[in-house]
């Protein structure tokens, strides 16, 4: 019986995607670069920001100074115009009003944002037993630590816990800290990427959830 279930935020809980793709483009433009196309800005999604602007801009790698410019520019358009423009998907409030499983989000969007999102959502309102975002530790998904804390925090053993995600970072973390992963097929992967790195399912709503607790 799984007594806690921890929950990615984007691409899981809310769609971001649409806000994330426009602020990557102004920022592209403001600084002079070519268009990327919504669809690879959407796959670089859920790693962080910084492994994010990376993935855009492998070219950069090695340029700090440059990434933190573009970090910056981002972070003011996205906060300033998109981050409370998040929804969350419609199956995702019905499920979790009604669940009787402690819960928690771990993700790779830092956790001010992270809290900001839900915040201004319906989803703020229920009681999670934890926001954990990309800098509330020092490692981030796909480390395995955020999962193993928030575990730590319910005070449970992690084959009590089910990890639901979109992404690599979490079905990497998942199975490091020796947790189950269900994959949601209307996220930010393809579900066949994430089922052939070992999580379970995919689910199209939560109430799919039901038939792993």
């Amino acid at each position: 019986m799984k007594k806690l279930i921890i929950f990615d935020l984007d691409g899981t809980l809310v769609d971001s995607a649409p806000g994330i793709v426009a602020a990557a483009q102004e920022m592209l433009k403001a600084h002079n670069y070519p268009d990327i196309s919504a669809e690879k800005i959407v796959s670089a999604i859920g790693h962080g920001l910084r492994p994010f602007l990376i993935q855009l801009f492998p070219e950069l790698r090695k340029d700090e100074n440059k990434i933190d410019t573009l970090e910056q520019t981002y972070r003011e358009i996205y906060k300033s115009k998109y981050l409370l423009q998040t929804k969350e998907f419609d199956h995702v409030y019905g499920f979790l009003k009604d669940c009787s499983h402690t819960i928690s989000i771990v993700t790779n969007k830092n956790e001010a944002y992270a809290r900001l999102t839900i915040e201004n959502l319906p989803i703020g309102e229920l009681p999670w037993l934890d926001i954990v975002g990309a800098d509330t530790f020092s490692e981030r998904k796909p480390h395995p630590m955020p999962l193993l804390e928030t575990i730590k925090k319910a005070q449970i053993e992690p084959d009590q816990t089910l990890m639901v995600g979109d992404g690599l970072p979490d079905v990497h973390a998942a199975r490091d800290a020796g947790i189950k992963m269900i994959a949601v097929d209307y996220g930010y992967t393809p579900p066949e990427r994430l089922i052939s790195e070992g999580a379970k399912g995919p689910i199209s709503t939560l109430a799919e959830l039901e038939a792993w607790l």
